[in-house]
C-alpha cells in the first residue's frame, strides 16, 4: 500500500529543501492571520456571531436571543463551524478562536493535499504547492469556513482511496464510508464533489478493465463475466463507501431544491475559469497572481497530454481516470447550477475543483521531476508574493475595520442591531477599491453584536428555515418584517419598526456611509431623514466619519 499507485518514475525520495519550503510556505501564510487584529471576510463575522448566540442562548442575561431566534441541529443543518467556534469560544477569546479556526485550515489543507498527492508519487511535493494560493483566498475570504475546512477531509479521503486501489476489505472501504461521512459532516458541497471525483474516475477504471479483459473474449458470456468482474473488484467497493452520503444528499437537493438561472453565459463563465475565479477575492489587482498560476496550470496540463503515450494507459490507468475528472469538470462547469438551497455562489465553488483536481492529475502523469520542481518553484515564489499582497490588503483593511467597529463599546447588551450600509463599494480614498467582490464590511456589524450579545437583524443565514442551526421566529424576521433587501446597499423599502403585533424593535442602528455616498443617492437620503426623525446620532468614527451609530430614542 505504500507504492505510489501512478508507478510514476518515482525513487520516493523527498529532498529536504523540498519539505522545508513547503513548511515555510505554510507558516508564510500564517502571518497574515496572526499578526493583525481582524481577518477581512464577508461571512467570517457571521460564524462567529452564531457560535456566540448558540453560547448565550440558555443564558438569563441574554434572554433576547431567544424571542428573535430558534435553535435548530437537523440532518441537513451545516452547523460544523458554529459547533468549532463554540467549543474555542470556552478557551480562548472570540477573535483568538477565529485564528485558531483557520489555523486549523491553513496547516492542514496543504497537508492534506500533500498526502493526496504523495498517494501518486513521492519523489516532490511540486503539485502540493500549487494548493497555497487557494488558501488566502475566496474560501476563506468569502467566509466560507466551513466549505473550506471540508477539504481537509475530502483529500484526505482521496489520498485514502488512492493508496487502496485493486486493495479494498471491508475494513478499507469502511475506513473510506467513515472519511466521505465526515467529508460530508463538515460540508455537504465537498462530500458531493468528493462523489463526483471518486464516481468519474472509478468509471473510467472499471470501463477501462471492461475494454481490456474483453478483448478477444471467446464469448458474450465471458464479455459480461469479465465486465462483472471489473465492476466488483473496481467499481463496487468504493460505491458501497460513498452510498450513505449519496443518499444523504439526495434528500438534501429533494428537500432544497436547486436554482438554475436564466441565460447562463457558456463563455463568461469558461472565462472565468480562466482568470482562475476562486483566487479572485478582493480585488481586481488578484489578477496579477492568479492569471500566472493558471497559465503554469495550463501549460503543464498541455505539456502532460502531449507527452502522454498509448501505453501509458495500461501503465498507468489512474492517469487517465484524474484526466477524465479534469475534463468532466470544464465540461460541466457552464451548466450547473447557481444555488441549491441557501448555498449560493456554487459555480465559485465548483470551479475550485478544476484546478484542484488538475493538481492531482500533475501528481498521476509521468512527467519528470525536474520538469514539475522548475513549475513548482515558480509557484512557490508566486504563493509567497501572493501571501505578502495578502498581508498588504489585510493592513490597510483592518485600518477600515477598526474604524466600524470603533463604537461597539456603547453598543448596550442585550438589545437589537442593523447595520446598514450605503454604498456597495468601499475605497481609501478615491482609488482603492477595499471589498470587491467580497465585500467584507457587510457583515462586520455581526461581530458588534457578537462581543456586545446583542440580537444581529441582519443574519441571512437565519433567514430562511434551510440550512443553518439558527433560525429566525417568522414574527422577528427582519427579512419579512423590515424588508428583504437588508444585505442592499442602500437597502430598499426599508422600516424602522416592526409592524404592529410583531414584537420586534430596532434599538441601535450602524451605519457605514463611504464619503459622498449618502448625499448622491435618494435611498440613503431618506434613510439617513428617517433616522433622524427617530433615533439619535451617538456617535460618528473620528478617523474619517465613514461609521455611525444611531440609538432609538425611548
Amino acid at each position: 500500500m505504500n507504492k505510489p499507485l501512478a508507478s510514476v518514475p518515482d525513487n520516493g525520495v523527498l529532498p529536504t529543501w523540498e519539505a522545508l519550503l513547503f513548511f515555510a510556505l505554510i507558516a508564510i501564510y500564517l502571518a497574515p492571520i496572526w499578526v493583525l487584529p481582524y481577518f477581512p471576510s464577508q461571512d467570517g463575522p457571521i460564524h462567529l456571531y452564531m457560535a456566540q448566540v448558540l453560547a448565550d442562548y440558555d443564558n438569563p442575561a441574554y434572554s433576547l436571543v431567544k424571542e428573535y431566534f430558534q435553535v435548530r441541529f437537523e440532518w441537513n443543518r451545516n452547523a460544523f463551524t458554529s459547533v468549532v467556534l463554540l467549543f474555542l469560544f470556552k478557551f480562548f477569546p472570540m477573535l483568538v478562536a477565529e485564528k485558531i479556526y483557520l489555523s486549523i485550515f491553513i496547516v492542514f489543507f496543504p497537508l492534506a493535499v500533500a498526502y493526496a498527492a504523495r498517494a501518486l508519487r513521492r519523489d516532490t511535493l511540486a503539485p502540493a504547492f500549487f494548493a497555497f494560493p487557494f488558501i488566502l483566498a475566496w474560501m476563506l475570504i468569502g467566509g466560507l469556513y466551513a466549505f473550506a475546512m471540508s477539504n481537509i477531509p475530502l483529500f484526505l479521503a482521496l489520498g485514502y482511496w488512492l493508496r487502496i486501489q485493486d486493495r479494498y476489505t471491508p475494513m478499507r472501504i469502511g475506513t473510506l464510508a467513515v472519511l466521505c461521512f465526515a467529508t460530508y459532516l463538515v460540508h455537504i458541497f465537498a462530500a458531493q464533489e468528493l462523489i463526483l471525483i471518486v464516481g468519474v474516475a472509478t468509471l473510467w477504471l472499471v470501463g477501462r478493465d471492461v475494454v481490456v479483459t474483453s478483448t478477444g473474449a471467446p464469448s458474450r458470456s465471458k464479455v459480461w463475466m469479465r465486465a462483472w468482474t471489473a465492476v466488483r473488484r473496481k467499481g463496487l467497493p468504493p460505491f458501497l463507501a460513498v452510498l450513505p452520503v449519496i443518499v444523504l444528499i439526495l434528500a438534501f437537493v429533494t428537500d432544497q431544491g436547486i436554482h438554475q438561472p436564466r441565460g447562463v453565459e457558456w463563455l463568461s463563465r469558461m472565462t472565468s475559469l480562466l482568470l482562475l475565479l476562486p483566487l479572485n477575492a478582493l480585488a481586481t489587482t488578484d489578477l496579477y497572481f492568479s492569471v500566472p498560476i493558471n497559465t503554469m496550470l495550463i501549460l503543464l496540463l498541455i505539456l502532460g497530454v502531449g507527452r502522454w503515450r498509448q501505453e501509458d494507459l495500461s501503465k498507468r490507468p489512474v492517469t487517465g481516470a484524474l484526466l477524465a475528472v479534469v475534463v468532466f469538470y470544464v465540461l460541466t462547469y457552464p451548466f450547473i447550477p447557481s444555488q441549491v438551497g441557501a448555498n449560493t455562489n456554487i459555480e465559485v465553488r465548483h470551479a475550485t475543483y478544476v484546478f484542484l483536481a488538475i493538481i492531482l492529475w500533475l501528481a498521476a502523469h509521468p512527467l519528470s521531476s525536474r520538469t514539475l520542481r522548475r513549475y513548482g518553484l515558480a509557484v512557490a515564489v508566486i504563493a509567497v508574493l501572493f501571501a505578502g499582497y495578502r498581508q498588504y490588503q489585510f493592513t490597510r483593511l483592518n485600518d477600515y475595520m477598526a474604524e466600524y467597529l470603533s463604537a461597539f463599546d456603547l453598543v448596550a447588551a442585550n438589545t437589537t442591531v442593523l447595520p446598514i450600509s450605503l454604498a456597495p463599494v468601499t475605497r481609501a480614498g478615491s482609488d482603492v477599491p477595499l471589498a470587491q467582490p467580497n465585500d467584507v464590511f457587510l457583515h462586520l456589524g455581526a461581530l458588534v453584536a457578537a462581543r456586545r450579545h446583542a440580537v444581529y437583524l441582519k443574519l441571512f443565514q437565519a433567514a430562511t428555515a434551510s440550512f443553518y442551526p439558527l433560525v429566525y421566529w417568522p414574527e422577528r424576521n427582519p427579512y419579512r418584517m423590515l424588508t428583504s433587501r437588508l444585505d442592499q446597499a442602500p437597502p430598499s423599502g426599508l422600516h424602522f419598526a416592526y409592524p404592529q403585533g410583531g414584537g420586534g424593535r430596532i434599538d441601535y442602528v450602524m451605519l457605514w456611509d463611504p464619503v459622498g455616498q449618502a448625499a448622491e443617492n435618494p435611498e440613503a437620503r431618506s434613510i439617513l431623514a428617517r433616522l433622524e426623525a427617530g433615533y439619535d446620532l451617538v456617535f460618528v468614527s473620528p478617523q474619517r466619519g465613514l461609521a455611525r451609530l444611531y440609538r432609538r430614542r425611548d
